[in-house]
């Protein structure tokens, strides 16, 4: 398998509690949610993470790609896991790169299904950023 590092950036759709997702603050959910924070935090990790895995594992690295390009591509899915939509938000400049992480995502689906209705706001539109080491 080629090495990557895919980095996930999610896009959150609801205001309320605050929890940390690679570190970094975010506002999720409500007060209304019925998955305690830890329990949200620890299961956006999770299936982060098998996210990351099932596409990275369906990337094929081109030829003469160097480090530090970078794609960024938009993911709509719904909480089966269908990917219904994935377009290239900003592109790194070399067409090989960026249509081979389009092509990444577009084999991954479907995609982990998103295991409590309260991750879906969360999930249901994400980028990814497709950074080669």
């Amino acid at each position: 398998m080629a090495s990557l590092f895919l980095k996930i950036i999610l896009i959150f759709a609801l205001l309320g509690c605050s929890i940390s997702v690679f570190g970094q603050s975010v506002n999720i959910g409500s007060s209304s949610s019925h998955l305690t924070e830890s329990e949200m935090n620890e299961t956006i990790h999770a299936l982060t993470n098998e996210i990351h895995n099932k596409v990275a594992s369906n990337w094929l690295r081109p030829n003469m790609v160097t480090n530090g390009l970078t794609c960024t591509i938009q993911v709509k899915m719904l909480p089966s896991g269908e990917i219904v939509d994935s377009a290239i938000v900003k592109g790194s400049g070399y067409v090989d790169f960026d249509q081979s992480a389009l092509q990444a995502v577009s084999k991954s689906s479907p995609l982990p299904k998103i295991p409590h209705k309260d991750l879906y706001p969360v999930f249901m539109q994400f980028l990814f950023l497709f950074k080669p080491d």
